[in-house]
């Protein structure tokens, strides 16, 4: 019985010989020809037929096409026109897909992608630090390179560039996972193999350092908390500019820069003494509440008289917070005017309560590291102790607020200095 499929051998391709009258098809099966013109040029043709029309494809000459891969895309062929497409127009589109992909660069793919995950981003500065950290380290190297072409090479360069892995490995990785989610993406859209170079784990990690080995922690420069009464005296003596009134809301509540600017009076429950902020605007991205003591309170009555019921700590525009930067600025201001003798930072301030609770109090460990919005241990610790952690940390943030006006008068004013 003559076999349907594979009739032919590389001793009969070889040896196939031309007709001088016209083109000559020897048939290997399954609509696979090997087509022999009169001038001796060898080469593969498909031939199906779909929508019950009789169709043909060239699949290339036999020196560049093995009669192996001849019946791997025959086989290719076969199935695309029993799932109904036209193997031609399916190799068309890819050739298209190719021919743009060696137009997209990665900047324009990066700046596309960043678009499309808006969403995921918690406030607009989270979303412009994306294309910021891009710009600065990827498209120096990368961004005019078609998409298709970036390969690990590149990724090493820019990973390696002026030792950045080692010097600012945080930041480096950031940037590693976002060029890794840009080329997945691209992939997905068929602008590039599946291969993706700026894959870590059993990839990059065997030429770069993992990076617990070149890690370093980085303290944040913070005020000891024993000069902190001191130094709240001196900032309740200032004006009561809406900086510094942020900055005294900042150090009695323990909270991060971002938590106080974009904290809005729909958080505020006066009547339980509660500031609720929204998951959306913490940095682990889950609610956290924040007991109000008196002194807390009194801030927010100070900016109640602004008018404007939005954002609690008001920009100069409309509708706007103040920037992330105003606190900071107020510190240097200080420092400049020889009102602050050592240097500090803004977030040092959650060091020195935090470091104040561990030094100065008996509370157990967890009450401050909750009052700092740390995640604890597993989701079930959290689960258990999110309801039932807030009174106490109530009792904690009092202390704390007590200790920092200890310096003041009975309602937190600034003493007189005789």
């Amino acid at each position: 019985m003559t076999r349907e499929l594979n009739r032919l051998t590389a001793l009969t391709v070889k040896n196939a010989k031309p007709d001088p009258k016209g083109t000559k098809l020897y048939t290997d099966g399954g609509g696979l020809y090997l087509q022999v013109t009169p001038t001796g040029v060898r080469s593969w043709t498909v031939r199906y037929t779909l929508d019950g029309q009789p169709k043909s494809m060239g699949l290339g000459a036999i020196h560049t096409v093995t009669l192996s891969e001849a019946r791997e895309e025959a086989l290719s062929v076969r199935k695309l026109v029993k799932q109904g497409i036209d193997p031609k127009r399916h190799r068309a589109s890819i050739h298209a897909a190719n021919a743009l992909s060696r137009q997209r660069t990665f900047r324009a793919c990066a700046e596309e992608f960043v678009k499309s995950i808006a969403a995921e981003h918690r406030n607009q500065k989270a979303h412009e630090q994306w294309l910021s950290s891009l710009k600065r380290y990827a498209f120096p190297v990368i961004g005019d390179i078609p998409i298709a072409d970036v390969d690990v090479h590149m990724i090493k360069e820019i990973m390696t560039r002026d030792d950045a892995w080692v010097k600012k490995t945080e930041t480096m990785s950031r940037v590693r996972g976002r060029i890794e989610r840009i080329l997945g993406w691209a992939a997905v859209l068929g602008l590039r193999s599946a291969e993706n170079p700026a894959r870590f784990t059993k990839f990059l990690s065997e030429i770069l350092p993992s990076r617990k080995a070149v890690a370093k922690v980085v303290h944040h420069p913070s005020l000891p908390y024993a000069k902190i009464p001191a130094f709240m005296k001196m900032l309740k003596s200032q004006p009561e500019s809406t900086s510094n009134l942020a900055l005294e809301f900042l150090i009695l509540t323990a909270s991060r820069t971002g938590e106080v600017t974009g904290a809005k009076w729909s958080e505020i429950s006066e009547q339980k003494r509660l500031w609720v902020i929204p998951g959306s605007r913490m940095k682990a991205g889950r609610e956290h509440q924040v007991p109000l003591g008196d002194a807390a309170l009194r801030v927010l009555k100070k900016m109640d008289h602004v008018g404007e019921k939005e954002f609690i700590f008001r920009g100069a525009r409309y509708r706007r917070p103040i920037s992330n930067m105003a606190m900071l600025q107020a510190l240097r201001g200080f420092n400049e005017r020889g009102l602050l003798d050592v240097h500090v930072v803004v977030h040092g301030f959650r060091s020195s309560f935090r470091l104040w609770s561990a030094e100065a109090t008996d509370y157990p460990r967890e009450l401050p590291e909750f009052s700092l919005a740390h995640l604890a241990q597993s989701d079930v610790e959290a689960a258990y102790n999110r309801g039932t952690l807030v009174e106490k940390r109530r009792h904690l943030m009092a202390d704390w607020e007590r200790y920092c006006l200890s310096d003041c008068g009975r309602d937190g004013e600034v003493i007189a200095e005789s």
